[in-house]
């Protein structure tokens, strides 16, 4: 039977897992840019924030199915959860942009 710990750490694996899908996707285009990087925000800003919330959701649904209990605290935990990603894809956005802009002066100072 799962606990509540359980579903919470399932929450974690899989926000990580979102997080990890986008960055790769930005990873992969061949001559990233400062343009790039904003079409890449544009185009998946909706999808990421969807996946989040849809996996919180999803907890608080298997929560329900398999009889665990929640509380208040519970239900801050998977807010916090989310919350926490948020921080993590904001920040990943943000090394993404520092490391554009560093290829970009290097790109200018060779010519």
């Amino acid at each position: 039977m799962k606990t509540f710990q359980d579903l919470l750490t399932d929450h974690q694996d899989r926000t990580s897992a979102i997080i990890a899908k986008y960055i790769s996707r930005y990873n992969e285009l061949e001559n990233p840019s400062i343009y790039s990087w904003n079409v890449f925000l544009l185009e998946n800003a909706k999808d990421v924030i969807t996946e989040l919330a849809q996996s919180g959701t999803d907890i608080c649904h298997e929560a329900i199915l398999t009889n665990v209990k929640m509380d208040r605290d519970e239900f801050n935990s998977i807010r916090g959860v989310n919350l926490g990603a948020a921080s993590r894809y904001q920040e990943e956005l943000r090394n993404l942009y520092e490391t554009i802009v560093r290829l970009d002066r290097s790109k200018e100072d060779c010519l």
